[in-house]
């Protein structure tokens, strides 16, 4: 792999479906940058002419010795589309970047994210919202995306260093760091986590970055939790990605007066999830309490060898723990058939015990 050939064709920044059109017509970076000018003329004839004179005229400017310089001095890493470390999560969203830039690591347990965006101007209830919940979660083993910005993402990254794992996804080159207040934020979360960006190598923070980026927040996320939005937001803009992408949009409800939830309450309207706990977000998408399989066992189908008592306990248990004598209550069950049908569920691995006498679902299969 020429990572310096990747690197000279993603600072081109060309429209990502485009990209990939070259880089399938080509094979590889490589045999762009070295093609013929007349060949890459045909083919890029369906780009804009502005990114078609970009292209041409880049085939004179193959030098990136800058940027190998600047990425080494900051420990920061090109992941290439074809890299087995790129985020399967963004491969099938519609317009996936063809590099990113990375400094920490991304880790296989990262496909368990859920992301949490709001407010730059938070107030302490969202503050302490997005704290709450991103430690919450990221206690229970999954990985906490955000933005980076002032306010809610801030809050997010650092309730989840608390626990666990974070990501920050940026609008500016990952060199570049906004808002500059958030240095040492970055430093932790590249040391606990990962920092990531689309953007080349000192790009500046403009305003048309940052619904681009959106799309990767929610890209590399099971579902996206709004907390403290209003109606004039960037982070409706990522709920509406995620609804585009397949991604469980859920919201945190708040005081429905002052406005500073107004985009919350209409997402809730529109059939989000409302969510006030890690549990809540877990049930949502899917993922146990107290274990985070591969498949959520609902979307599986029972085996066919489970007695009727077996049968009517699956029917009963979910991934959300349910304490053994509300179990009984809802089976209409003795306790002693219960317990014994309970124990071969365990032994076949459908079914988990867990701390309280409780019982869930198990990912099976």
């Amino acid at each position: 792999m020429d990572i310096a050939a990747w690197i000279w064709f993603h600072r081109l920044e060309l429209p990502p479906a485009k990209a990939h059109r070259l880089l399938s017509e080509f094979g590889c970076p490589e045999a762009i940058r070295d093609a013929e000018a007349a060949q890459l003329a045909a083919s890029a004839a369906d780009l804009h002419p502005d990114s078609r004179a970009r292209l041409l005229a880049a085939r004179a400017q193959q030098d990136v010795s800058r940027e190998l310089d600047t990425l080494d001095a900051l420990g920061a890493v090109p992941i290439p589309f074809d890299s087995p470390a790129y985020p399967a999560s963004l491969k099938t969203i519609a317009d996936p970047p063809i590099l990113l830039y990375c400094r920490g690591e991304l880790l296989p347990d990262d496909r368990l994210a859920v992301a949490i965006v709001g407010s730059r101007r938070c107030t302490w209830y969202g503050r302490a919202v997005a704290g709450r919940l991103a430690k919450d979660l990221a206690d229970r083993g999954l990985t906490i995306i955000s933005g980076l910005a002032r306010g809610v993402d801030t809050e997010a990254h650092t309730g989840a260093l608390r626990s666990g794992r974070t990501i920050a996804v940026l609008g500016s080159g990952i060199d570049v760091m906004y808002p500059a207040e958030n240095r040492a934020l970055a430093d932790e979360i590249a040391t606990n986590g990962a920092v990531l960006s689309e953007a080349p190598l000192f790009a500046q923070p403009d305003a048309w970055r940052f619904p681009a980026r959106n799309r990767l927040i929610s890209g590399l996320s099971l579902g996206i939790i709004c907390v403290e939005v209003p109606i004039a937001s960037g982070a409706l803009h990522t709920a509406t990605f995620a609804m585009e992408q397949g991604r469980c949009v859920m919201a945190a409800p708040g005081d429905a007066i002052n406005g500073k939830n107004a985009g919350c309450h209409q997402l809730l309207k529109d059939g989000a999830c409302l969510v006030e706990t890690a549990e809540d977000v877990l049930r949502e998408l899917g993922v146990p309490v107290h274990a985070l399989p591969d498949a959520p066992a609902e979307t599986l189908p029972l085996p066919l060898d489970l007695t009727d008592d077996e049968t009517t306990l699956m029917n009963a248990l979910s991934l959300q723990p349910i304490q053994m004598e509300e179990l009984i209550a809802a089976c209409g069950l003795t306790a002693p058939a219960a317990s014994c049908a309970l124990t071969l569920l365990e032994i076949k691995g459908l079914v988990k015990r867990l701390p309280g006498n409780c019982y869930a679902r198990s990912a099976y299969g």
